[in-house]
């Protein structure tokens, strides 16, 4: 009888104290009256099938899921589905269509809307433009052969299996294809509705292989590329060359002059004596013959390599790097700097390393996210775990160790040395130490020294440890891979008895030491020596976690949100989706990951921000900007935060009280929605400026919003 009434006294002890918390958490906890800002990656992050030049500069990169347009400052995602079962464009034409195959059925996409055409099946198609809004298709398959398409109609006008077409300057059409009862390619020419057979004129040293192909450069010539030998004909003559050690099969003019190809994985450009010589070695073979390299106007040529954009800066090919979007939609962890920047970790464990899951670190600095994979010396192309210290350094784990971002700069971790990081955390009473959960028990690492921290025997010493948190007296609760809970309280360890620990995918602590979890199928609490208690079902629990003012946080599949005042309340911008890392910022900020039930297709990430930071006066004009900044005073930096009714370009500015300007801060364009600069307090000469009042000025489309700050020093 005295156990029973101990136990319930605890129980009821415990529920006081749990709904006193909660309901003070009601008072200083979450307001939902902000906004979730979803960002993703529109970059090409699955192999690449085809890559194309647009109009006006622009690139395509097309992929089996959806495809990609670069305006060489910013990329932007198209997704058709299911319209589109492939992604890939397989033709671009000068007016910026673009052309794919869905179900063997044509489909064109053109400024956003897609057409289908669906009263003949094409099968390994390839498109010459005849001018006038008349097209040629020709087709490789038992029912091949070259149709003529007038932007309505598809009409067949002669039987073959297609290699390619191409129409030149007079309007002849050119084409190399197998005549039916030929086993052999053979070089066609069209010309007011007669066809010729020119395959006799081929360099007849050279057999004729399985890849001869047609091309017409922009001096009208006509070139044609046979196994081991090209042909060249200009002013109504021919011109051979022949290369014992193979020969491109698709050729690629830029406006310089050059003259490209692509075979066996190798891009070739064709030297001053006519030889090929080998310009690249590709990873992947190219899947779209036709799609392998992008002329642009300016000259620069574009290819990729598996999900990656490379371009030919005259000299060597370099990968293009976007530094506006997030690195990958496969965010793994979260932090915010002390100073306000978000950032997020990209790397999913187990993959090999020519997986496109990898890739390293986004930081939002500004309006823009800039991407890491290195930095100096260091190399972290993955990131599993990112933790914010109490100074606003953050500590991050990779797979190739431990390092730390302070001040703007990244550091390693030299004397940390433990590759099997589960879980990390700083100590409550201690804030020069940190203790990490690794797959062979609990490390400390304090004063640059690291030690394994041996757990008691009633826990097994060596055990693994995936789940640390500490309460508000700092005592510390960990997670072992056998399912139990231990807790130690500095000076002694203890085991809890906690029932059925094996369903624990996360947990957290309260401050009267409360467990609250994250299950496999339920958000529940438990109180020690007791029962858990269930507060709603989830579908796979991921996420458990109290902000900083004592606010629940939670996360399963379809079921992400909080939980106060006795009450829960679901978010439903994750209605589709779990997350398992959110990051709270100093100014009441909040990013959550996302992804599907089964971990395996990223969403990219959620951040909220407050409506606090828009507060508008009551019978004023709205600015046609809204903004703010904070700290306010502030030193040395301040970040300015502001709203853009539109993408534009803007500029923003620092003056002193006597109206001088003292600095620049940004002169390019924002998108629409929310974006953050900051002001380190230098001057444009890199001076240190003195204590005083201090104004901003944001100017974009003829209108300025202003507002004042104070520097203290």
């Amino acid at each position: 009888m005295k156990f029973l009434l101990r136990f319930n006294c605890a129980v009821i002890f415990s529920l006081t104290l749990c709904i006193g918390i909660l309901l003070a958490a009601g008072a200083y906890g979450f307001d939902n009256s902000g906004r979730w800002t979803h960002f993703t990656s529109p970059v090409p992050q699955t192999d690449i099938k085809s890559i194309f030049s647009l109009p006006g500069g622009r690139i395509c990169a097309g992929t089996d899921s959806s495809f990609h347009i670069f305006d060489r400052i910013r990329w932007k995602k198209y997704t058709y589905k299911p319209l589109l079962n492939s992604h890939a464009p397989f033709y671009a034409d000068s007016e910026g269509k673009l052309y794919f195959l869905s179900s063997n059925r044509l489909v064109i996409w053109n400024n956003g809307q897609l057409t289908l055409f669906d009263s003949v099946e094409l099968i390994n198609p390839v498109i010459a433009f005849a001018g006038k809004g008349l097209l040629y298709i020709g087709t490789f398959s038992s029912d091949g052969g070259v149709y003529t398409f007038d932007g309505k109609t598809i009409a067949k006008i002669k039987n073959g299996n297609v290699r390619s077409l191409a129409v030149d300057s007079a309007g002849k059409l050119w084409a190399t294809m197998k005549l039916p009862g030929n086993g052999y390619l053979s070089l066609m020419t069209m010309e007011k509705g007669a066809w010729t057979d020119r395959t006799s004129e081929i360099d007849p040293l050279a057999p004729i292989g399985n890849y001869l192909t047609v091309q017409i450069a922009p001096d009208g010539a006509v070139w044609v590329c046979n196994d081991y030998s090209y042909g060249v004909y200009r002013n109504s003559s021919w011109s051979f060359k022949r290369n014992s050690q193979g020969n491109p099969t698709f050729l690629t003019f830029d406006r310089s002059g050059r003259v490209w190809g692509y075979s066996s994985q190798q891009v070739y450009l064709l030297d001053v004596s006519g030889v090929w010589k080998v310009s690249w070695v590709m990873q992947n073979m190219a899947a779209g013959e036709q799609g392998y390299l992008a002329a642009a106007a300016d000259s620069t040529l574009w290819t990729y390599n598996t999900h990656k954009i490379y371009t030919f800066n005259g000299k060597s090919w370099t990968e293009v790097e976007n530094r506006y979007d997030l690195a990958s939609d496969v965010v793994t962890c979260l932090a915010y700097t002390g100073d306000g920047k978000l950032m997020c970790g990209h790397g999913l464990r187990g993959l090999v390393y020519d997986k496109s899951e990898h890739f390293g670190i986004s930081i939002r600095e500004d309006s823009s996210w800039v991407n890491y994979k290195s930095y100096d010396r260091f190399q972290f192309p993955d990131v599993y775990d990112l933790t914010t210290m109490q100074n606003g350094d953050i500590i991050a784990y990779s797979n190739n160790g431990f390092f730390v971002f302070s001040a703007g700069e990244w550091a390693s971790i030299d004397t940390l040395k433990t590759f099997d990081e589960t879980d990390m955390v700083q100590d409550r009473i201690s804030h020069n130490t940190m203790w990490f959960a690794t797959t062979s028990g609990l490390v400390k690492w304090q004063e640059s020294t690291f030690i394994f921290y041996r757990l008691p025997e009633i826990a097994n010493p060596w055990q693994a440890v995936y789940n640390l948190c500490f309460d508000d007296r700092g005592n510390m609760y960990m997670q072992t891979n056998f399912g139990t809970v231990l807790y130690t309280d500095r000076k002694n360890w203890e085991l809890r008895n906690v029932k059925d620990c094996a369903s624990i995918i996360d947990f957290a602590v309260d401050g009267s030491g409360i467990i609250w979890a994250a299950r496999t199928n339920e958000l529940s609490w438990w109180v020690y020596q007791g029962e858990w208690q269930k507060i709603i079902n989830l579908d796979f629990g991921r996420l458990v976690k109290f902000d900083k003012n004592k606010t629940l946080w939670f996360s399963g599949y379809g079921a992400t949100g909080y939980y106060e005042n006795g009450a829960v309340k679901i978010l439903p911008e994750f209605s589709q989706s779990a997350s398992d890392f959110i990051a709270f910022s100093d100014d009441n900020r909040i990013a959550l990951n996302a992804f599907n039930h089964e971990r395996t297709k990223f969403y990219g990430l959620y951040e909220y921000t407050p409506d606090a930071v828009y507060v508008k006066e009551q019978g004023k004009p709205v600015p046609f900007i809204t903004a703010t900044c904070f700290p306010n005073p502030f030193n040395p930096t301040v970040t300015i935060q502001f709203e853009m009714p539109k993408t534009s370009r803007t500029v923003i500015s620092v003056y002193n009280i006597a109206g001088q300007r003292v600095r620049t801060i940004a002169d390019h364009t924002f998108n629409s929605g929310i974006n953050r600069v900051q002001w380190d307090s230098r001057s444009d000469s890199g001076s240190l400026s003195a204590s005083g009042i201090y104004f901003y000025k944001i100017e974009s489309g003829g209108k300025a919003t202003t507002g004042k700050m104070l520097l203290l020093r």
